[in-house]
């Protein structure tokens, strides 16, 4: 996940240039629910479990049993209505698992869990990452959302991810 070459005489770890550093694969600043990141309508943000941990408080998703690294993000529904949740593209086998409530006391939404729906063939490969078509969020709740890997022992990766809101339409009308 993160390539670390030892230099000699180095007591951290060596990164291009030759600066000593203590750990430059530390763990992601989304790491644990409580340092979720808040996710923008429409904006694909990337992002990376590899160094990712289990935190502790992270009930199972109901759409996979076993997941694994993990990172938290934070959506706060600007309307009441229905949202989309994709990670097609990603680089890893994805779960995407959207919650309510606070750390330590999370509860996922209804339809709110997603492993493999990728079609594979949009962009090629991408079988194995998530998709949430369709869920319903209300208007002024955050919401928690964990990006994870499938099963305990996978490293990860990278993966990308977007929140759209699928009631927005644009109507074209010719005169």
């Amino acid at each position: 996940c993160c390539t670390v070459t030892l230099q000699a005489g180095c007591t951290g770890t060596w990164t291009s240039g030759g600066v000593c550093t203590v750990n430059p694969c530390g763990t992601p600043a989304n790491d644990d629910c409580s340092a979720a990141i808040a996710l923008s309508l429409g904006v694909q943000v990337s992002g990376d479990t590899c160094n990712a941990t289990l935190d502790g408080v992270e009930p199972a998703p109901s759409c996979q049993g076993l997941h694994g690294k993990s990172v938290w993000y934070s959506f706060a529904a600007p309307a009441t209505a229905a949202y989309s949740l994709t990670a097609c593209g990603s680089a890893f086998d994805t779960i995407i698992t959207v919650f309510e409530g606070t750390c330590g006391a999370l509860t996922q939404v209804t339809g709110g869990c997603d492993d493999d729906a990728c079609d594979g063939i949009t962009p090629p490969g991408s079988g194995l990452a998530s998709v949430i078509a369709t869920l319903n969020l209300n208007a002024g709740t955050t919401y928690l959302v964990r990006m994870s890997s499938f099963g305990t022992a996978p490293a990860g990766g990278q993966f990308v991810l977007t929140v759209n809101n699928n009631d927005f339409r644009i109507t074209i009308i010719a005169n």
